[in-house]
């Protein structure tokens, strides 16, 4: 979800030589400013996702706020990008993916402490984190050397 949106932005700007089609066959024509958009549209979504998470645990329970909402919003996140026909949809979708990351940032921290042993639980409230951390310094490595639309 967070991945490294540089390469891709080139090609979704119709400025390669694969560039900027959509599986309905046509191009999506994205200025510089929605390109932009598109990759600050996440964070966004991302705090309001940590907003909004607080209320839907509490209301629903953690376990309910991961498996129902979580992955509702990421489904329609990335079915958005799938099926977008121009910028707006990437964008929208881009919007739903950053509620996804909000709410698991949010809530797997809170689920994790309060399933955990007395003795685990500050090294695995943190440990979230860590990982998610080095998940994102391997993709950032790994999109400078690999070709994001093959």
């Amino acid at each position: 979800v967070i991945g490294f949106t540089g390469p891709a932005l080139p090609s979704l700007m119709n400025r390669t030589d694969t560039g900027g089609v959509t599986v309905w066959g046509g191009g999506i024509q994205l200025d510089p400013q929605s390109a932009s958009w598109i990759t600050g549209l996440l964070s966004i979504g991302c705090l309001v996702g940590c907003i909004l998470a607080g209320p839907v645990m509490e209301k629903f329970g953690r376990r309910i706020a991961l498996l129902v909402f979580t992955s509702s919003l990421y489904t329609i996140g990335f079915l958005l990008i799938l099926m977008a026909f121009n910028g707006a949809m990437v964008q929208a979708g881009r919007f739903f993916n950053g509620l996804g990351l909000g709410f698991v940032l949010a809530v797997t921290s809170v689920y994790i402490v309060e399933i955990a042993t007395t003795d685990m639980r500050g090294f695995l409230g943190c440990f979230v984190q860590f990982l998610g951390s080095f998940g994102v310094l391997m993709i950032f490595t790994a999109g400078c050397f690999l070709n994001w639309f093959q």
